[in-house]
């Protein structure tokens, strides 16, 4: 499923290119400043930057909502000033970070959309698929949830495609795990390899979940063939990653929306740095968390 990349941007993003993302620029009343933002974007595009990545973590996923509405226009800024540096389209990577529900992106066809869970720091967390039951999402692969004791569990039990299941899974490792929840479906297939024992459960509206015993990062579709083997079937894919995932399933266009999930509740891997508890600092010191004084 090939995204619709220019050869010359596709062949220079595999040879490697530097892609800032982009800061915000604001005046002393937090209000966008247009011709600063014109001028670092200029800046990166002079200082030799590959392209330019806007609606990032340093331009903040909050200049969507809105009540501030500064997406499009920091948007429309980034796209004039790089037009005006590579007229005819070729030459610079432009890159918008992706923000949003999961149906949104299903209904307009933007599939397959890739859920990465970048919080779960033990492999067990269950907030995701809680969500995916309650937004009553179809095609959906869970890739993975850690269980060693039911994995153990089917395993001493016989477990073989085709048996009905019916457990309550993951969740109770520590409080960033969430509670166990009960998946009622049938065993697609029951995989040992790895040093792992892996079971394919079929639930739902034909979605599949993947049970590990550890945790397992996902970092490329074939990956998950030897499970999975149908892999065009999904519409939607949930991984545990942030990062290491991108080159398997977003540089060589697999993935056509990528959204980085967290559960409401502030963990380790937050991107939320507000909501941790600080012992030693007044985040309200620090822009953008409080409302430090700017020089005019």
């Amino acid at each position: 499923m090939a995204a619709q990349i220019k050869p010359r941007i596709h062949q220079a993003l595999h040879r490697g290119l530097v892609v800032p993302a982009c800061p915000l620029a604001l005046n002393a009343r937090r209000e966008l400043d247009e011709p600063r933002q014109r001028a670092l974007f200029r800046y990166y595009l002079a200082a030799g930057a590959g392209g330019l990545a806007v609606g990032v973590h340093t331009t903040q996923f909050a200049i969507r909502e809105p009540k501030i509405g500064l997406f499009r226009p920091v948007l429309e800024l980034a796209a004039a000033e790089m037009a005006c540096a590579d007229a005819d389209g070729n030459a610079l990577a432009r890159i918008a970070g992706v923000c949003g529900v999961t149906k949104q992106a299903v209904a307009e066809g933007k599939t397959p959309v890739v859920l990465a869970d970048h919080s779960d720091r033990s492999g067990s967390a269950t907030w995701l698929l809680q969500e995916i039951i309650a937004q009553g999402l179809s095609h959906t692969l869970i890739a993975t949830i850690a269980d060693a004791t039911t994995t153990a569990k089917l395993k001493a039990l016989g477990a073989k495609a085709g048996d009905a299941f019916d457990m309550e899974i993951g969740g109770l490792v520590d409080e960033s795990a969430g509670d166990p929840v009960r998946i009622q479906g049938t065993i697609l297939k029951v995989v040992e390899a790895h040093g792992q024992f892996w079971v394919c459960v079929k639930f739902g509206r034909n979605n599949v979940l993947i049970l590990s015993t550890y945790l397992v990062q996902i970092m490329e579709p074939s990956a998950l063939e030897p499970l999975v083997p149908d892999i065009d079937a999904f519409k939607v894919m949930a991984i545990k990653s942030r990062v290491h995932f991108r080159r398997g399933f977003h540089d060589n266009g697999f993935a056509k929306t990528i959204l980085l999930v967290e559960p409401s509740e502030p963990f380790l891997g937050t991107t939320r740095l507000d909501a941790l508890p600080y012992r030693n600092v007044d985040l309200k010191q620090f822009y953008p968390y409080g409302n430090p004084a700017f020089p005019a």
